[in-house]
């Protein structure tokens, strides 16, 4: 059994809060140099890194179990939004968000380039959730890689993998191809196996924190002159948001183990909740700021205040009844 670890609740629910409030700003037409992107890497960092030191006993039922808590609140999240299509008369809008979301196709665009509109979600209160298509590619990686002799490699030969990966992150991005989202996740994975159990120095907190604002300082110059070009979108704002996800990890971590107050709070039950809501809040939040019910259709205020409160009301009211239906299907 692995310990409990504060610093993963802890960077769990900030990286909630960017993404949501990362969002919110979007929709205020405010530039947020796409700072979510960090909040998705920081997501996929904590679940390779949760599966660093754990067996897959059983590979089917532990996939199963992954369906079960990643897709089927998805799975209900669009069926409801299918039905509200159907309902407005959209049809064939329905039946194709139903097809896409039942195979976990929404998110084909975020790894490659499609020719067909297959991953182009056409709900957009829920194209955030290319995510999900991310993470269970992942999660079937991670079977093949615990099987096979990849895993003694990257053991052994870390930082020379590593630095072949990143490379080929960057020739891949040429022809539109991304593994941006499989390197953190698997980062998270090795990094659990091989360091652990070692602790954060003030020097490593320091390379890390050098190396990131390097990152930042190149991509802000890098954008002005590659923006919309496939080696920005596919390779330096993904290697840079992984960077930064990283380097939020390990401030964290250290964080956590100079002061004991993170271990206290996160063991309260307005935390625990707060944590365990996190995922249900990420799919529900974003239908409140895009189609089919951008609050901004239903309240006209010119106070950025109101338009919080029913953003926010509307999303955690969202999320708990979205858990209670999770439930009650998983029980069926």
């Amino acid at each position: 059994m692995s310990k409990y670890n504060p610093c993963i609740s802890v960077l769990r629910v900030c990286s909630m809060m960017l993404i949501i409030i990362t969002h919110f700003l979007s929709w205020k037409n405010i530039n947020s140099f796409q700072i979510a992107t960090i909040g998705v890497a920081c997501f996929l960092f904590i679940s390779g890194y949760l599966y660093g030191d754990k067996k897959i006993e059983n590979k089917f039922r532990w996939m199963v179990q992954r369906i079960r808590r990643v897709l089927v609140p998805f799975w209900v999240v669009a069926f409801v939004l299918s039905i509200y299509l159907v309902i407005k008369g959209d049809y064939i809008f329905a039946v194709y968000q139903i097809v896409e979301s039942l195979f976990n196709l929404q998110g084909l665009h975020a790894i490659v380039h499609v020719p067909i509109e297959i991953g182009k979600n056409h709900l957009s209160g829920l194209s955030h959730c290319w995510f999900l298509t991310v993470i269970m590619l992942c999660y079937l990686c991670l079977i093949f890689i615990k099987e096979s002799t990849i895993e003694r490699l990257c053991d052994e030969h870390s930082k020379k993998i590593l630095l072949a990966v990143i490379v080929l992150h960057a020739l891949l991005s040429f022809i539109d191809v991304t593994i941006g989202c499989f390197v953190i996740f698997f980062v998270g994975y090795f990094y659990r196996r091989l360091e652990s159990e070692k602790k954060i120095t003030v020097k490593f907190l320091a390379y890390t924190t050098i190396a990131m604002l390097i990152v930042v300082t190149s991509r802000i110059a890098l954008k002005k002159i590659f923006d919309g070009e496939c080696i920005y979108d596919f390779f330096i704002a993904s290697f840079s948001s992984n960077v930064c996800a990283f380097w939020c990890f390990v401030v964290v971590k250290r964080l956590c183990e100079r002061f004991n107050c993170f271990s206290l709070v996160t063991t309260k039950y307005g935390w625990k909740k707060l944590d365990y809501m996190t995922y249900p809040l990420f799919l529900t939040h974003y239908m409140f700021l895009k189609t089919p019910f951008d609050i901004s259709a239903f309240i006209s205020t010119h106070y950025v205040w109101v338009e919080i409160v029913f953003f926010v009301s509307l999303s955690l009211i969202s999320a708990f009844v979205l858990d209670i239906l999770v439930n009650k299907c998983i029980k069926l």
